[in-house]
């Protein structure tokens, strides 16, 4: 474990887990958004004076349709633009694309490097 840390692998790994964490708060924007803006114009009808029995049922009822809506096609988006966001990610040691599949693997799909190595394990073994 005394192997120093190449710069190029630090700062790639740092890149792949700011494109990770932008797309949590990606997610928490797109999902949140559209219900927070029918809430919004809500209490604002409130405030200059809806029609009580018609009126605040007809913005509850949109804030229940934005929520879900919002929600799953959200939760959709994220994951696409999640996906196309993780797969631009270059691995430090070969270039090529980290992430093949949707899913993230733990190594990259072209030279094995380990996800989140800060050194290449190879040159380590061999210079023992």
């Amino acid at each position: 474990m005394g192997a120093e840390a190449d710069p190029r692998y630090v700062a790639a790994w740092a890149d792949e887990r700011k494109r990770d964490r932008s797309g949590c708060l990606a997610c928490g924007v797109v999902v949140l958004l559209p219900p927070l803006a029918v809430l919004l114009l809500t209490c604002n009808a409130m405030r200059l004076g809806a029609d009580p029995p018609f009126g605040m049922f007809f913005y509850g009822i949109h804030l229940m349709l934005a929520f879900a809506v919002a929600v799953p096609l959200g939760i959709v988006t994220n994951l696409v633009a999640g996906h196309l966001r993780m797969r631009g990610f270059r691995c430090p040691r070969c270039g090529e694309r980290f992430h093949q599949a949707f899913f993230q693997g733990l190594n990259c799909q072209h030279c094995g490097l380990p996800r989140g190595a800060l050194s290449d394990p190879d040159s380590e073994k061999g210079g023992g």
